[in-house]
């Protein structure tokens, strides 16, 4: 079995809570098969996993994947030549499985179709509660003062979440309270 894994950060060596999961998906997920793990940011990284390999994306790397303005509250709207070079890297690995990390790489998803992989989208949190407990943290006349600009991102971080729920194969969630926020049919069976 063939798996590619998407990640925002490199994730080797681990160094972030995200990294760490990232590091430990992409071993438990070695032991079924081999794994390319692909970066938007870092440079290639030897990594200490067997049949784990690491690559960056050069368009992103030259990109720049961290803005501090984004037109999306959770997305990271990804440049045409940023898709293009993951859709090549994508066709070229021919994977079996495709696991992207979190709301932020989900616009990846939707190269799916093309290619026939099933797909898992890696949430560490649900971005739109995220965005809306932020929002709520604010002082009440920070609120008022962007209510509607605080509904309009809180709706598009909600169908971001959506989107991913309805094209991913698959939704990896962190707790029992992430999990009671998708439709059953995303997830997988828990035991116990």
């Amino acid at each position: 079995m063939k798996i590619l894994q998407f990640t925002l950060t490199c994730p080797f060596p681990p160094l972030s809570g995200g990294e760490i999961r990232c590091a430990a998906n992409a071993r438990a997920l070695s032991a079924v098969g081999e794994v390319l793990t692909v970066s938007l940011t870092g440079s290639p990284a030897q990594t200490w996993l067997p049949n784990v390999r690491h690559l960056a994306l050069e368009s992103a790397r030259r990109n720049g994947a961290w803005q501090s303005h984004r037109p999306h509250p959770t997305m990271r709207i990804m440049p045409a030549d940023e898709l293009a070079e993951a859709d090549a890297l994508w066709r070229a690995f021919a994977p079996d499985l495709v696991v992207v990390e979190n709301i932020v790489l989900a616009q990846l998803l939707d190269l799916a179709p093309q290619h026939g992989a099933r797909t898992v989208i890696d949430l560490h949190d649900i971005d739109s509660k995220t965005v809306a407990d932020g929002i709520a943290g604010l002082p009440v006349l920070k609120r008022l003062r962007k209510v509607r600009e605080n509904r309009r991102r809180i709706k598009q971080a909600r169908e971001a979440d959506r989107h991913a729920a309805a094209v991913a194969d698959q939704v990896w969630v962190c707790s029992g309270v992430d999990r009671r926020c998708f439709p059953p049919s995303a997830l997988p069976a828990t035991s116990g």
